[in-house]
């Protein structure tokens, strides 16, 4: 009897379509000519002030400070 379900519902489940997502469906690799850079990119600025090495984030890509203030090391 067991072996009887396992085979009908094998049957009924190959009848049903899942749906399948795929990345490649939302992308359009075949028109893609150019790079896109779609992350910010962050450099590290350094000074010394009054003798002490300070660092601070510089977002390039909106160009501005990351953090408000100096961080000392």
């Amino acid at each position: 009897m067991r072996i009887k379900i396992i085979i009908f519902a094998t049957i009924i489940m190959s009848f049903i379509k899942q749906p399948v997502v795929s990345a490649i469906e939302f992308t359009d690799y075949k028109n893609m000519n150019e790079i896109v850079i779609m992350a910010d990119t962050i450099t590290l600025k350094t000074r010394y002030y009054n003798g002490v090495l300070q660092y601070r984030h510089y977002n390039e890509t909106k160009k501005r400070w990351v953090e408000t203030d100096w961080i000392n090391y």
